[in-house]
Protein backbone atom coordinates (compact mmCIF):
# COMPACT_ATOMS: atom_id res chain seq x y z
CA UNK A 1 0.00 0.00 0.00
CA UNK A 2 2.89 2.33 0.63
CA UNK A 3 4.23 1.92 -2.65
CA UNK A 4 0.73 1.94 -4.41
CA UNK A 5 0.19 5.58 -2.58
CA UNK A 6 3.59 7.05 -2.63
CA UNK A 7 4.57 6.56 0.95
CA UNK A 8 8.14 5.76 1.02
CA UNK A 9 9.59 9.49 2.26
CA UNK A 10 12.18 10.36 -0.59
CA UNK A 11 11.88 7.00 -2.65
CA UNK A 12 9.47 7.91 -5.07
CA UNK A 13 7.17 5.30 -6.24
CA UNK A 14 4.35 6.66 -8.46
CA UNK A 15 1.85 9.45 -7.75
CA UNK A 16 -1.50 8.51 -9.79
CA UNK A 17 -3.50 8.80 -6.80
CA UNK A 18 -2.05 11.69 -5.41
CA UNK A 19 -2.65 13.40 -8.11
CA UNK A 20 -6.32 11.82 -8.82
CA UNK A 21 -7.27 12.63 -5.21
CA UNK A 22 -6.38 16.50 -5.48
CA UNK A 23 -9.28 18.13 -4.18
CA UNK A 24 -7.96 21.79 -5.45
CA UNK A 25 -10.10 23.91 -7.37
CA UNK A 26 -12.43 20.38 -7.72
CA UNK A 27 -15.86 20.92 -8.38
CA UNK A 28 -16.00 16.72 -6.98
CA UNK A 29 -15.19 15.99 -3.88
CA UNK A 30 -12.10 13.70 -3.25
CA UNK A 31 -10.91 14.44 -0.08
CA UNK A 32 -13.38 11.51 1.60
CA UNK A 33 -12.56 9.03 -0.67
CA UNK A 34 -10.89 6.68 1.59
CA UNK A 35 -13.39 7.00 3.97
CA UNK A 36 -15.44 4.06 1.81
CA UNK A 37 -14.68 0.52 2.56
CA UNK A 38 -15.27 -0.17 -0.93
CA UNK A 39 -13.25 2.14 -2.48
CA UNK A 40 -10.39 0.92 0.39
CA UNK A 41 -10.86 -2.55 -1.26
CA UNK A 42 -9.87 -1.11 -5.30
CA UNK A 43 -6.69 -0.19 -4.13
CA UNK A 44 -5.49 -2.86 -1.89
CA UNK A 45 -6.52 -5.03 -5.21
CA UNK A 46 -4.71 -2.82 -6.57
CA UNK A 47 -1.61 -2.57 -4.56
CA UNK A 48 -1.01 -6.63 -4.25
CA UNK A 49 -1.42 -7.15 -8.23
CA UNK A 50 1.31 -4.28 -8.91
CA UNK A 51 3.23 -4.15 -6.17
CA UNK A 52 3.44 -7.75 -4.67
CA UNK A 53 6.66 -7.88 -5.59
CA UNK A 54 8.17 -4.71 -3.81
CA UNK A 55 11.76 -4.43 -5.30
CA UNK A 56 10.50 -2.70 -8.35
CA UNK A 57 12.69 -0.10 -10.07
CA UNK A 58 10.01 3.05 -10.95
CA UNK A 59 10.83 6.37 -12.92
CA UNK A 60 10.31 9.39 -11.09
CA UNK A 61 8.82 11.05 -13.87
CA UNK A 62 5.70 8.70 -14.24
CA UNK A 63 2.46 7.30 -12.52
CA UNK A 64 2.54 3.72 -13.98
CA UNK A 65 6.15 3.26 -15.04
CA UNK A 66 5.17 3.78 -18.56
CA UNK A 67 4.39 0.62 -18.42
CA UNK A 68 0.78 -0.62 -20.32
CA UNK A 69 0.22 -3.26 -18.26
CA UNK A 70 0.72 -1.09 -14.98
CA UNK A 71 -1.96 1.37 -16.65
CA UNK A 72 -4.62 -1.82 -17.54
CA UNK A 73 -4.51 -3.29 -13.39
CA UNK A 74 -4.70 -0.04 -11.79
CA UNK A 75 -6.57 2.63 -13.84
CA UNK A 76 -8.64 0.82 -16.38
CA UNK A 77 -9.30 -2.39 -14.28
CA UNK A 78 -11.27 -0.29 -11.87
CA UNK A 79 -13.08 1.66 -14.62
CA UNK A 80 -14.05 -1.93 -15.99
CA UNK A 81 -15.01 -2.98 -12.66
CA UNK A 82 -17.22 -0.10 -12.03
CA UNK A 83 -18.88 -0.49 -14.97
CA UNK A 84 -19.43 -3.80 -14.87
CA UNK A 85 -21.09 -4.28 -11.27
CA UNK A 86 -23.54 -1.24 -12.58
CA UNK A 87 -24.36 -3.58 -15.74
CA UNK A 88 -25.15 -6.24 -13.46
CA UNK A 89 -26.93 -4.33 -11.08
CA UNK A 90 -28.72 -2.61 -13.90
CA UNK A 91 -29.51 -6.42 -15.39
CA UNK A 92 -31.30 -7.69 -11.91
CA UNK A 93 -33.13 -4.78 -11.59
CA UNK A 94 -34.91 -5.04 -15.33
CA UNK A 95 -34.74 -8.77 -14.76
CA UNK A 96 -32.90 -8.93 -18.03
CA UNK A 97 -31.39 -12.21 -19.06
CA UNK A 98 -29.55 -11.60 -22.05
CA UNK A 99 -26.93 -8.39 -22.24
CA UNK A 100 -25.49 -7.65 -26.16
CA UNK A 101 -22.23 -5.57 -26.44
CA UNK A 102 -21.71 -3.77 -29.30
CA UNK A 103 -18.56 -4.16 -31.24
CA UNK A 104 -16.09 -2.67 -31.38
CA UNK A 105 -16.53 -0.87 -27.92
CA UNK A 106 -17.64 -3.92 -26.39
CA UNK A 107 -14.82 -6.34 -27.10
CA UNK A 108 -13.02 -6.30 -24.01
CA UNK A 109 -15.05 -5.39 -21.24
CA UNK A 110 -17.86 -8.12 -22.23
CA UNK A 111 -14.60 -10.53 -21.58
CA UNK A 112 -14.90 -8.99 -17.93
CA UNK A 113 -18.68 -9.15 -17.67
CA UNK A 114 -18.84 -12.71 -18.28
CA UNK A 115 -15.60 -13.35 -15.98
CA UNK A 116 -17.72 -11.42 -13.10
CA UNK A 117 -21.49 -13.06 -14.50
CA UNK A 118 -19.68 -16.53 -14.29
CA UNK A 119 -18.26 -16.28 -10.41
CA UNK A 120 -21.45 -14.91 -9.45
CA UNK A 121 -23.08 -17.77 -10.35
CA UNK A 122 -25.85 -15.24 -12.01
CA UNK A 123 -28.04 -16.34 -14.98
CA UNK A 124 -27.22 -13.94 -18.02
CA UNK A 125 -26.38 -14.34 -21.00
CA UNK A 126 -24.23 -12.49 -23.51
CA UNK A 127 -23.49 -11.65 -27.15
CA UNK A 128 -21.23 -10.36 -29.38
CA UNK A 129 -23.47 -7.85 -31.59
CA UNK A 130 -21.68 -6.74 -34.78
CA UNK A 131 -23.02 -2.85 -35.84
CA UNK A 132 -21.12 0.03 -36.67
CA UNK A 133 -22.29 3.56 -38.39
CA UNK A 134 -21.31 1.92 -41.93
CA UNK A 135 -23.35 -1.34 -41.32
CA UNK A 136 -26.46 0.82 -40.17
CA UNK A 137 -26.42 3.15 -43.36
CA UNK A 138 -29.64 1.01 -44.95
CA UNK A 139 -31.81 1.92 -41.83
CA UNK A 140 -30.99 5.74 -42.15
CA UNK A 141 -30.98 5.70 -45.98
CA UNK A 142 -34.16 4.20 -46.69
CA UNK A 143 -35.74 6.14 -49.82
CA UNK A 144 -34.15 8.92 -51.77
CA UNK A 145 -35.35 11.48 -49.71
CA UNK A 146 -33.41 10.21 -47.31
CA UNK A 147 -30.03 10.71 -48.44
CA UNK A 148 -30.34 14.43 -47.30
CA UNK A 149 -29.65 13.28 -44.19
CA UNK A 150 -25.61 12.57 -45.25
CA UNK A 151 -24.81 16.13 -44.26
CA UNK A 152 -25.40 15.14 -40.61
CA UNK A 153 -23.75 12.00 -40.79
CA UNK A 154 -19.80 13.30 -41.86
CA UNK A 155 -16.86 16.12 -41.78
CA UNK A 156 -18.24 18.18 -44.76
CA UNK A 157 -14.72 19.27 -45.44
CA UNK A 158 -12.89 15.72 -45.11
CA UNK A 159 -14.96 14.33 -48.06
CA UNK A 160 -15.07 14.49 -51.48
CA UNK A 161 -18.10 13.01 -54.03
CA UNK A 162 -16.77 9.93 -54.37
CA UNK A 163 -15.47 9.06 -51.10
CA UNK A 164 -18.97 9.58 -50.22
CA UNK A 165 -20.30 7.15 -52.89
CA UNK A 166 -17.36 4.96 -51.62
CA UNK A 167 -19.15 5.04 -48.20
CA UNK A 168 -22.76 5.11 -49.41
CA UNK A 169 -22.36 2.10 -51.84
CA UNK A 170 -24.70 -0.23 -50.09
CA UNK A 171 -27.64 1.89 -51.25
CA UNK A 172 -26.77 3.40 -54.52
CA UNK A 173 -26.24 1.52 -58.23
CA UNK A 174 -22.57 0.19 -59.15
CA UNK A 175 -20.72 3.47 -61.05
CA UNK A 176 -20.32 2.81 -63.99
CA UNK A 177 -19.30 5.04 -67.27
CA UNK A 178 -23.03 6.24 -67.85
CA UNK A 179 -23.27 7.14 -64.35
CA UNK A 180 -19.57 8.89 -64.18
CA UNK A 181 -20.88 10.69 -67.18
CA UNK A 182 -24.15 12.27 -65.37
CA UNK A 183 -22.36 13.57 -62.88
CA UNK A 184 -19.82 15.21 -65.27
CA UNK A 185 -23.10 16.74 -66.76
CA UNK A 186 -23.90 17.68 -63.91
CA UNK A 187 -21.04 19.72 -63.37
CA UNK A 188 -19.92 17.26 -60.15
CA UNK A 189 -16.45 16.88 -59.94
CA UNK A 190 -16.15 13.20 -57.96
CA UNK A 191 -12.62 13.71 -56.74
CA UNK A 192 -12.48 17.15 -55.20
CA UNK A 193 -13.10 17.64 -51.42
CA UNK A 194 -16.31 20.07 -50.84
CA UNK A 195 -15.18 23.93 -50.41
CA UNK A 196 -18.80 24.71 -48.37
CA UNK A 197 -22.30 23.33 -47.71
CA UNK A 198 -24.28 24.49 -50.84
CA UNK A 199 -21.61 22.45 -53.06
CA UNK A 200 -22.29 19.27 -50.87
CA UNK A 201 -26.23 19.84 -51.17
CA UNK A 202 -26.04 20.57 -54.75
CA UNK A 203 -24.12 16.96 -54.76
CA UNK A 204 -26.52 15.11 -52.84
CA UNK A 205 -29.26 16.38 -54.81
CA UNK A 206 -27.54 15.13 -58.10
CA UNK A 207 -26.50 11.61 -55.74
CA UNK A 208 -30.24 10.86 -55.07
CA UNK A 209 -31.25 11.68 -58.93
CA UNK A 210 -28.31 9.57 -60.43
CA UNK A 211 -27.43 6.83 -58.28
CA UNK A 212 -30.17 6.00 -55.64
CA UNK A 213 -31.05 2.26 -55.68
CA UNK A 214 -34.44 1.75 -54.23
CA UNK A 215 -34.05 -2.07 -54.98
CA UNK A 216 -30.59 -2.40 -53.29
CA UNK A 217 -31.54 -0.28 -50.65
CA UNK A 218 -34.47 -2.67 -49.67
CA UNK A 219 -32.52 -5.73 -49.66
CA UNK A 220 -29.64 -4.44 -47.62
CA UNK A 221 -32.26 -3.21 -45.09
CA UNK A 222 -34.06 -6.73 -44.85
CA UNK A 223 -30.19 -8.12 -44.66
CA UNK A 224 -29.59 -5.53 -41.69
CA UNK A 225 -33.04 -6.33 -39.89
CA UNK A 226 -32.48 -10.40 -39.68
CA UNK A 227 -29.08 -9.95 -38.35
CA UNK A 228 -30.84 -7.80 -35.94
CA UNK A 229 -34.17 -10.09 -35.44
CA UNK A 230 -31.73 -12.83 -34.97
CA UNK A 231 -30.03 -11.39 -31.63
CA UNK A 232 -32.70 -9.17 -30.47
CA UNK A 233 -36.33 -10.20 -29.54
CA UNK A 234 -37.03 -9.08 -26.22
CA UNK A 235 -37.90 -5.93 -24.36
CA UNK A 236 -35.60 -6.74 -21.43
CA UNK A 237 -32.78 -7.03 -24.08
CA UNK A 238 -29.69 -4.43 -22.85
CA UNK A 239 -27.51 -3.26 -25.23
CA UNK A 240 -24.01 -1.66 -23.87
CA UNK A 241 -22.06 0.86 -26.00
CA UNK A 242 -20.09 3.70 -24.90
CA UNK A 243 -21.94 6.09 -26.25
CA UNK A 244 -23.27 9.02 -26.61
CA UNK A 245 -26.08 10.24 -28.75
CA UNK A 246 -28.25 7.40 -29.32
CA UNK A 247 -28.53 7.55 -33.09
CA UNK A 248 -26.95 3.70 -32.64
CA UNK A 249 -29.66 2.56 -30.39
CA UNK A 250 -32.46 4.64 -32.03
CA UNK A 251 -31.62 2.52 -35.51
CA UNK A 252 -31.79 -0.83 -33.80
CA UNK A 253 -35.44 0.30 -31.96
CA UNK A 254 -36.56 1.54 -35.38
CA UNK A 255 -35.54 -1.80 -37.34
CA UNK A 256 -36.99 -4.42 -34.92
CA UNK A 257 -39.45 -2.95 -33.50
CA UNK A 258 -38.43 -4.09 -30.20
CA UNK A 259 -37.89 -1.20 -27.90
CA UNK A 260 -34.88 -2.91 -25.82
CA UNK A 261 -32.79 -1.00 -22.96
CA UNK A 262 -29.64 0.68 -23.18
CA UNK A 263 -26.78 0.90 -20.94
CA UNK A 264 -24.65 4.07 -22.36
CA UNK A 265 -21.50 4.62 -20.08
CA UNK A 266 -21.92 8.29 -21.12
CA UNK A 267 -24.74 10.29 -23.43
CA UNK A 268 -23.54 13.66 -24.75
CA UNK A 269 -26.00 16.08 -24.00
CA UNK A 270 -28.78 17.78 -25.44
CA UNK A 271 -28.84 15.72 -28.90
CA UNK A 272 -28.96 12.45 -26.47
CA UNK A 273 -32.34 13.52 -24.21
CA UNK A 274 -33.84 15.34 -26.99
CA UNK A 275 -33.21 11.99 -29.06
CA UNK A 276 -34.11 9.73 -25.82
CA UNK A 277 -37.40 11.72 -25.02
CA UNK A 278 -38.96 12.09 -28.51
CA UNK A 279 -38.55 8.21 -29.38
CA UNK A 280 -39.20 7.10 -26.21
CA UNK A 281 -36.21 5.40 -26.11
CA UNK A 282 -35.16 3.62 -22.64
CA UNK A 283 -31.29 4.38 -22.22
CA UNK A 284 -29.92 4.63 -18.92
CA UNK A 285 -25.98 6.25 -18.41
CA UNK A 286 -23.04 4.91 -15.90
CA UNK A 287 -21.81 8.78 -15.45
CA UNK A 288 -24.57 11.46 -15.24
CA UNK A 289 -22.17 13.65 -16.60
CA UNK A 290 -20.29 14.40 -19.70
CA UNK A 291 -16.63 13.52 -19.16
CA UNK A 292 -14.07 15.61 -20.81
CA UNK A 293 -12.55 12.77 -22.84
CA UNK A 294 -15.39 11.12 -24.26
CA UNK A 295 -14.70 10.14 -27.68
CA UNK A 296 -11.56 8.71 -30.20
CA UNK A 297 -9.12 8.25 -27.27
CA UNK A 298 -11.54 6.67 -25.19
CA UNK A 299 -13.07 4.41 -28.01
CA UNK A 300 -9.53 3.04 -29.30
CA UNK A 301 -8.58 2.35 -25.92
CA UNK A 302 -11.63 0.32 -25.10
CA UNK A 303 -11.84 -1.12 -28.90
CA UNK A 304 -11.41 -5.15 -30.35
CA UNK A 305 -8.53 -5.02 -31.92
CA UNK A 306 -10.18 -6.37 -35.17
CA UNK A 307 -11.93 -5.03 -38.42
CA UNK A 308 -15.23 -3.06 -37.98
CA UNK A 309 -18.13 -4.41 -39.25
CA UNK A 310 -19.21 -2.86 -42.60
CA UNK A 311 -22.55 -4.73 -43.57
CA UNK A 312 -24.48 -7.53 -44.21
CA UNK A 313 -24.54 -10.61 -46.51
CA UNK A 314 -26.57 -13.83 -47.45
CA UNK A 315 -24.53 -16.99 -47.63
CA UNK A 316 -26.52 -20.31 -47.74
CA UNK A 317 -29.45 -18.95 -46.19
CA UNK A 318 -27.55 -17.38 -43.05
CA UNK A 319 -26.85 -13.94 -42.62
CA UNK A 320 -22.80 -13.17 -42.65
CA UNK A 321 -21.24 -10.24 -41.33
CA UNK A 322 -18.64 -8.24 -43.57
CA UNK A 323 -15.70 -6.43 -42.30
CA UNK A 324 -13.84 -3.79 -43.75
CA UNK A 325 -9.93 -4.13 -44.01
CA UNK A 326 -7.80 -3.93 -40.59
CA UNK A 327 -5.45 -1.21 -40.89
CA UNK A 328 -2.30 -2.39 -39.78
CA UNK A 329 -1.47 -1.13 -36.16
CA UNK A 330 1.03 -3.55 -34.18
CA UNK A 331 1.91 -1.81 -31.93
CA UNK A 332 -1.81 -0.69 -30.94
CA UNK A 333 -2.71 -3.99 -30.93
CA UNK A 334 -0.05 -4.74 -28.65
CA UNK A 335 -0.56 -1.72 -26.11
CA UNK A 336 -4.48 -2.57 -25.72
CA UNK A 337 -3.96 -5.68 -25.69
CA UNK A 338 -1.14 -5.39 -22.77
CA UNK A 339 -3.80 -2.68 -21.28
CA UNK A 340 -6.47 -4.52 -21.24
CA UNK A 341 -4.65 -7.88 -20.14
CA UNK A 342 -4.12 -6.01 -17.11
CA UNK A 343 -7.56 -4.82 -16.56
CA UNK A 344 -9.25 -8.45 -16.35
CA UNK A 345 -6.12 -9.28 -14.43
CA UNK A 346 -7.60 -6.75 -11.90
CA UNK A 347 -10.68 -7.82 -11.97
CA UNK A 348 -10.19 -11.61 -11.72
CA UNK A 349 -8.42 -10.54 -8.25
CA UNK A 350 -11.16 -8.32 -7.28
CA UNK A 351 -13.75 -10.46 -7.89
CA UNK A 352 -11.73 -13.75 -6.42
CA UNK A 353 -11.18 -11.93 -3.40
CA UNK A 354 -15.02 -10.49 -2.90
CA UNK A 355 -16.99 -12.39 -4.78
CA UNK A 356 -19.31 -13.85 -1.18
CA UNK A 357 -19.27 -9.96 -0.65
CA UNK A 358 -19.99 -7.87 -3.39
CA UNK A 359 -23.27 -7.25 -2.04
CA UNK A 360 -21.55 -5.05 0.71
CA UNK A 361 -19.55 -3.45 -2.18
CA UNK A 362 -21.49 -0.19 -3.22
CA UNK A 363 -19.25 1.86 -5.81
CA UNK A 364 -19.59 5.28 -6.79
CA UNK A 365 -19.03 5.70 -10.57
CA UNK A 366 -16.73 8.70 -10.52
CA UNK A 367 -14.58 6.63 -7.62
CA UNK A 368 -14.20 3.20 -9.39
CA UNK A 369 -13.37 5.71 -12.67
CA UNK A 370 -11.35 8.49 -11.01
CA UNK A 371 -7.76 7.01 -12.09
CA UNK A 372 -8.74 5.93 -15.33
CA UNK A 373 -10.68 9.80 -16.51
CA UNK A 374 -8.01 11.57 -14.66
CA UNK A 375 -4.93 9.80 -17.01
CA UNK A 376 -6.96 10.80 -20.32
CA UNK A 377 -7.30 14.40 -18.84
CA UNK A 378 -4.03 14.60 -17.20
CA UNK A 379 -1.17 12.00 -18.22
CA UNK A 380 2.61 12.75 -17.43
CA UNK A 381 4.22 12.38 -21.20
CA UNK A 382 6.39 9.60 -19.99
CA UNK A 383 3.48 7.57 -18.82
CA UNK A 384 1.29 8.68 -22.33
CA UNK A 385 4.48 7.69 -24.30
CA UNK A 386 2.97 4.50 -24.53
CA UNK A 387 1.02 5.08 -27.21
CA UNK A 388 3.09 7.40 -29.44
CA UNK A 389 3.14 4.91 -32.42
CA UNK A 390 -0.77 3.89 -31.98
CA UNK A 391 -2.58 4.45 -35.04
CA UNK A 392 -6.00 6.12 -35.77
CA UNK A 393 -7.86 6.38 -39.21
CA UNK A 394 -11.01 7.87 -39.45
CA UNK A 395 -11.29 9.66 -42.87
CA UNK A 396 -14.96 10.06 -43.35
CA UNK A 397 -16.13 11.47 -40.18
CA UNK A 398 -12.97 13.60 -39.25
CA UNK A 399 -10.31 13.52 -42.17
CA UNK A 400 -7.76 11.83 -40.13
CA UNK A 401 -5.56 8.94 -42.60
CA UNK A 402 -3.31 7.14 -40.46
CA UNK A 403 -2.65 9.59 -37.82
CA UNK A 404 -0.73 9.14 -34.38
CA UNK A 405 -3.08 8.97 -31.60
CA UNK A 406 -1.62 11.18 -29.75
CA UNK A 407 -1.65 14.09 -31.96
CA UNK A 408 -5.61 13.20 -31.95
CA UNK A 409 -5.11 12.88 -27.89
CA UNK A 410 -3.63 16.82 -28.55
CA UNK A 411 -6.14 17.74 -30.41
CA UNK A 412 -9.01 16.75 -27.83
CA UNK A 413 -7.46 18.21 -24.96
CA UNK A 414 -6.73 21.61 -26.86
CA UNK A 415 -10.45 21.42 -27.96
CA UNK A 416 -11.93 21.00 -24.56
CA UNK A 417 -9.21 23.41 -22.93
CA UNK A 418 -7.80 20.75 -20.62
CA UNK A 419 -4.15 20.70 -22.37
CA UNK A 420 -1.96 18.59 -20.05
CA UNK A 421 0.71 21.17 -20.90
CA UNK A 422 -0.63 23.22 -18.73
CA UNK A 423 1.20 21.84 -15.76
CA UNK A 424 4.35 22.45 -17.48
CA UNK A 425 6.75 25.36 -16.19
CA UNK A 426 5.87 28.31 -18.77
CA UNK A 427 9.51 28.06 -20.31
CA UNK A 428 9.10 24.44 -20.79
CA UNK A 429 5.72 24.87 -22.65
CA UNK A 430 7.79 27.54 -24.91
CA UNK A 431 10.73 25.35 -25.67
CA UNK A 432 8.09 22.35 -26.74
CA UNK A 433 6.15 24.81 -28.95
CA UNK A 434 8.99 26.45 -30.73
CA UNK A 435 11.69 23.66 -31.24
CA UNK A 436 9.47 20.95 -30.97
CA UNK A 437 7.28 21.38 -34.14
CA UNK A 438 6.29 18.26 -35.67
CA UNK A 439 7.56 15.65 -32.99
CA UNK A 440 5.06 14.86 -30.50
CA UNK A 441 5.68 15.42 -26.81
CA UNK A 442 7.26 11.70 -26.01
CA UNK A 443 9.31 9.60 -24.41
CA UNK A 444 12.03 10.60 -27.31
CA UNK A 445 11.35 14.23 -26.50
CA UNK A 446 11.80 13.56 -22.66
CA UNK A 447 14.93 11.97 -22.82
CA UNK A 448 16.09 15.00 -25.15
CA UNK A 449 15.34 17.56 -22.84
CA UNK A 450 16.75 15.84 -20.02
CA UNK A 451 19.92 14.21 -21.11
CA UNK A 452 20.85 16.23 -24.27
CA UNK A 453 19.64 19.67 -24.55
CA UNK A 454 22.97 21.29 -23.08
CA UNK A 455 25.40 18.84 -25.08
CA UNK A 456 27.10 19.93 -28.24
CA UNK A 457 25.30 19.98 -31.71
CA UNK A 458 27.14 16.55 -32.90
CA UNK A 459 25.34 15.09 -30.08
CA UNK A 460 22.22 15.96 -30.68
CA UNK A 461 22.60 15.04 -33.97
CA UNK A 462 23.25 11.66 -33.41
CA UNK A 463 20.26 11.43 -31.28
CA UNK A 464 18.05 12.43 -33.72
CA UNK A 465 19.69 10.50 -36.75
CA UNK A 466 18.84 7.33 -34.48
CA UNK A 467 15.21 8.17 -32.96
CA UNK A 468 13.45 10.62 -35.86
CA UNK A 469 14.96 10.66 -39.12
CA UNK A 470 12.45 12.63 -40.45
CA UNK A 471 13.15 16.00 -37.56
CA UNK A 472 17.25 14.79 -38.29
CA UNK A 473 16.74 15.41 -41.86
CA UNK A 474 14.69 18.95 -41.66
CA UNK A 475 17.40 20.00 -38.94
CA UNK A 476 20.24 19.19 -40.81
CA UNK A 477 18.61 20.81 -43.88
CA UNK A 478 17.74 24.28 -41.86
CA UNK A 479 21.40 23.62 -41.11
CA UNK A 480 22.68 23.87 -44.28
CA UNK A 481 20.75 26.57 -45.47
CA UNK A 482 22.19 28.77 -42.66
CA UNK A 483 19.77 28.87 -39.95
CA UNK A 484 20.27 28.80 -36.19
CA UNK A 485 19.64 24.99 -34.94
CA UNK A 486 19.24 24.26 -31.16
Amino acid sequence: KDILLNYLGDAYTGNAYGEALNNANSVVDKSKFFNSLSNRCLTAVAANLMFDNPFISINKVGDYNGNPYQFGAMALGQHMLGISLWLKNMAEKNDSKMVHFSSRDGYYIKNIFDYLIKECGDDIQTNYLHISRKAFIPIEIKSKNDIKNIINNCSLYANSPKTIINRYNKVLADMDNDIIKKYIDAGIDLDKKFDNEDEFIRFLTALGDIQFSEEKAKKQFLLCKDYLMSAINNENDIVFDLGYSGKLHNDIVKCTGTNIIGAYVSKDGYNALKRIDENGLKIESYYSFIPSMQGIVNEYIFSDRGPSCIGYEEKNNNINVEFETKMLDYIGDYVINEINRGAYDYVKMFVSSFRKRLDIIKLMPMDASLLYEHFLVNPKPFDRAIFDYCLIEDEYYGGINERKLTEIWDWQLHDRGVYFKQNLPKKDVQVVERVIEKVPDNLVWEVYKEELMDRNLLSKALYWMSTDKTFFKKRLKDYMNGKRVN
